[in-house]
């Protein structure tokens, strides 16, 4: 089976998802292989209250609450800062989006 990316729920209360299918924001080289990912991240109970953009403001590609083409090099950077980020700001996301 070929699959194309996983989410993952964080202790904090976040989810982040890493997708890397063509339909995606992301790419493969000549070979086939992986050289860049779609990630996104979310309120675990709350789909609809995302995080990415506040976690992640800075990086050149994003598009729909998504960062596009992140190098598989930054995935786990990108996965360690969700889940360093504080359990009581995400409380306070769920009250206040």
């Amino acid at each position: 089976m070929d699959y194309h990316g996983f989410t993952t729920d964080l202790p904090n209360g976040l989810t982040v998802s890493v997708q890397w299918h063509d339909r995606n924001y992301a790419e493969r080289n000549a070979n086939g292989d992986v050289i860049s990912v779609e990630i996104a991240c979310w309120v675990t109970d709350n789909r609809n209250k995302w995080m990415t953009s506040l976690l992640w403001p800075d990086h050149l590609y994003r598009a729909h609450e998504v960062l596009g083409y992140l190098p598989v090099a930054d995935v786990v950077k990108h996965i360690d800062e969700a889940r360093k980020y504080s359990a009581n700001l995400v409380k306070a996301h769920q009250i206040v989006f």
